[in-house]
């Protein structure tokens, strides 16, 4: 597969509902993918609403050059931890089977890149993409940290879109760029 150095995209991955960004020439594009699950669902259907969730994801993503993707909340004690990790490694691996890199962001370096500070609620990431891109629907947190992925994506291939880094922000970017190693993103 051929994939579009020049489209990245950021995801914020949740069973319940996962925010999408893309960045191209087009601009930035946000999407919710929603999914209901219950408490007392079968092995099989739980498969299947993970399946679905997995195809979507990807038929919305296309081939971009470079996903961001937060990682993995690994001291969450919520519940379904294991169908979020089934999530979350369907989609990594088929995109790393695409060819795509996919760059991890911590929880708190994302807050703090977008915001400036490392420990901020969901409120505060909303409200930090709103005020940084006012003409995007930015409706959800799930959308808030797929915009803020979208633009650590973005930052990686040199085209970034959401200006200056303040100190506190810069702290984080470098944080992201060495968790990335030697990786050649270009």
């Amino acid at each position: 597969m051929s994939s579009d150095a020049s489209t990245v995209v950021g995801l914020d991955l949740s069973l319940t509902g996962t925010g999408l960004a893309r960045v191209s020439e087009d601009g930035l594009q946000v999407k919710r993918i929603s999914s209901t699950g219950s408490a007392d669902a079968t092995l099989v259907e739980r498969s299947v609403r993970l399946k679905s969730m997995i195809d979507r994801i990807l038929t919305w993503t296309g081939e971009p050059g470079l996903v961001a993707i937060e990682s993995p909340a690994y001291h969450s004690a919520s519940g379904h931890t294991h169908d979020r990790s089934g999530l979350w490694w369907g989609v990594v691996s088929a995109l790393l089977d695409q060819g795509v890199i996919v760059a991890e962001v911590p929880p708190a370096t994302l807050k703090k890149y977008a915001t400036g500070k490392g420990n901020v609620n969901k409120d505060a990431m909303i409200a930090a993409m709103v005020r940084r891109f006012p003409d995007v629907d930015i409706n959800d947190n799930n959308i808030a940290d797929a915009v803020a992925l979208g633009c650590v994506a973005a930052r990686l291939i040199d085209h970034p879109i959401d200006g200056e880094l303040s100190q506190a922000r810069g702290q984080a970017w470098k944080t992201i760029t060495t968790r990335m190693g030697d990786i050649q993103i270009r």
